[in-house]
């Protein structure tokens, strides 16, 4: 039966055969890749500006969503109403953008035997980095609604995922309006 030093430096040598680190009193050292300096005044979009004046909050947002949301993805048209709608794919970036986590609260649960129906109501927070609460919004979604209607009982994950994207959503348009 083969010593553990000897299996360690088996594997050690196998791994840096092929550059791929190790754990352990025989682990490689992989050098890290070199630091690219980023440009000193970079716009949203990546440009480099050169003009000192640095855009406020508001404006950085606008800009970011002007080049980086695309629309029939982060947002669109939905039947039945006239203007553009946030969808949750430009919600999540957002969301990145301004380093922000989420997290959601279920408040109330509604469960109707003789209806077969469960209702759920969430509160989404929306936290920065120094963990205060920047928005809320509420995201409520029922089994009773048509397209939950065919899985019936056995959809509570979509309506409780449902509610909580609402939710999200409307935070976020909260910020952004």
């Amino acid at each position: 039966m083969a010593k553990l030093n000897d299996i360690k430096s088996t594997i050690a040598a196998m791994a840096q055969k092929n550059n791929v680190p190790t754990y352990g009193n025989t682990a490689l050292k992989v050098a890290e890749p070199p630091v690219i300096p980023l440009p000193t005044n970079p716009d949203v979009t990546g440009n480099t500006t050169t003009t000192s004046v640095q855009p406020t909050p508001q404006q950085a947002l606008k800009a970011f969503i002007k080049a980086n949301l695309r629309e029939g993805i982060d947002y669109g048209q939905i039947p039945g109403v006239k203007n553009n709608v946030l969808f949750k794919p430009g919600a999540a970036k957002i969301i990145n953008f301004l380093h922000l986590r989420v997290q959601v609260q279920l408040l109330h649960t509604v469960f109707d035997p003789e209806a077969k129906a469960i209702s759920y109501t969430v509160k989404v927070t929306l936290i920065n980095p120094d963990g205060e609460a920047i928005t809320e919004a509420l995201g409520a979604a029922s089994t009773l609604e048509p397209k939950f209607l065919k899985g019936g009982m056995g959809s509570q994950n979509l309506v409780v995922s449902q509610a909580v994207k609402r939710g999200t959503v409307s935070a976020v348009k909260n910020l952004i309006c």
